[in-house]
């Protein structure tokens, strides 16, 4: 693998992070005493967009990032 997979995966990385952490307000102002239901909906669209923009940077590099070296076992018990 070469610095540009890590490359990507750290971008990928950062704008999960950062959509998680938007969720999470989301759901700190509706569990709150005073729920502002506006910044709720401004906080939920940013979140959509950063997963967005992060499935975006997987689908434009997937040969970069994709892996079919990796062997997966499915166990059928």
């Amino acid at each position: 693998m070469d610095d540009k997979f890590y490359i990507l995966v750290d971008q990928m990385k950062l704008l999960v992070k950062r959509a998680i952490i938007c969720a999470k307000s989301v759901d700190d102002i509706l569990f709150s005493e005073m729920p502002n239901e506006i910044a709720a909906v401004g906080y939920l669209n940013q979140a959509g967009s950063l997963m967005h923009c992060a499935q975006a940077v997987y689908i434009s590099n997937i040969n970069e990032l994709e892996h079919n070296d990796i062997d997966v076992e499915c166990s059928q018990d």
